[in-house]
């Protein structure tokens, strides 16, 4: 049944062979005019049953599209992240002269306790990426707190960019719980999406042909 879904032509000679045989029942039943009437009803009720169960499956599939959208934002904010940390990752010393700032010692610890949680991110975010960042919606990032506004501004852009990588992960792995809870399901109803389609196509060919040949004995 799944490959009639995915082949139209299967689909195709799948009513025809199901119009002749239900033509062929309802003439060894000697169904009468009102019988046919009936079988209006049921073309009608499979018909719609087909097309509700066919978009719902489509809307499995729009969850699929949304997370590749959602990998390509993930992939997207790493590389930003990436590029901001792997410039803040070279640690390096003030040089100090007489016209130095006067805080010069506060920029250099600053700069240097900046340095060094840079690496540290640069590192776990990397590893995390391996796994599929799984579990890493849930790190707590560390928490600094500094006394130049450079590094303050520098770093709380970086925290920024960490938060809505998470978030992102987050909302991705909701997306494929759902997806995995749901991806039999949407299969099972394309398969009888098509099937219902199918039997109404078949039923409907077959109330045509009895009033085709009806009109033909009153028209002559």
């Amino acid at each position: 049944m799944t490959s009639i879904v995915l082949n139209p032509l299967l689909a195709i000679l799948s009513v025809i062979i199901l119009w002749k045989i239900l033509a062929w029942f309802y003439k060894k039943q000697n169904y009468n005019q009102t019988n046919y009437k009936r079988l209006e009803y049921y073309w009608v009720f499979a018909g719609m049953i087909g097309l509700i169960t066919l978009v719902s499956g489509n809307n499995i599939n729009h969850t699929k599209r949304e997370i590749n959208s959602l990998n390509r934002e993930i992939n997207l904010t790493h590389r930003n992240i990436l590029l901001s940390m792997d410039n803040n990752s070279n640690c390096w010393t003030y040089s100090r002269t007489s016209n130095s700032p006067i805080d010069i010692e506060d920029r250099q610890e600053d700069k240097d306790a900046y340095c060094i949680w840079s690496q540290k991110m640069v590192i776990s975010i990397n590893q995390y990426k391996k796994k599929e960042y799984e579990h890493f919606d849930k790190v707590d990032i560390e928490k600094l707190v500094f006394k130049t506004d450079q590094v303050i501004e520098n770093y709380n852009e970086d925290l920024q960019r960490i938060v809505a990588l998470q978030d992102l992960i987050k909302v991705r792995k909701d997306k494929n719980e759902k997806i995995g809870l749901y991806i039999t399901i949407g299969q099972i109803l394309d398969v009888l999406g098509a099937f219902c389609l199918i039997v109404a196509f078949a039923i409907r060919l077959s109330i045509i042909t009895y009033n085709v040949k009806e009109s033909k004995k009153i028209f002559g």
